[in-house]
């Protein structure tokens, strides 16, 4: 995570709190199962295509499930990054 000072009006710098080890944890599975679950919801939608007659239907579910994907890649990458400032920030707090 970014330790960054703030600067106060007074010209004091102030460290803003930090969260918690066990919030970050949770935060990082509910990430996780939010980018699982988005996923799945695309392969049911492409399922849903793939039964469908109608070729505009089919066509806008499709785009419906390459939206999903896109969503699930945006969690994965806010995912990552979270993880490795919490690894960062978790063995930087352990080291001497």
């Amino acid at each position: 995570m970014d330790r960054r000072v703030f600067s106060t009006e007074d010209g004091d710098g102030e460290c803003p709190p930090a969260p918690t080890p066990d919030a970050v944890t949770e935060l990082i599975v509910a990430l996780s199962i939010c980018a699982k679950s988005l996923d799945q919801l695309a392969d049911e939608v492409v399922q849903c295509a793939s039964h469908s007659d109608d070729p505009t239907t089919r066509q806008d579910l499709l785009a419906a499930a390459r939206g999903q994907r896109i969503r699930a890649l945006e969690v994965q990458g806010m995912l990552a990054v979270l993880s490795d400032a919490f690894v960062d920030q978790h063995v930087a707090d352990k080291q001497p």
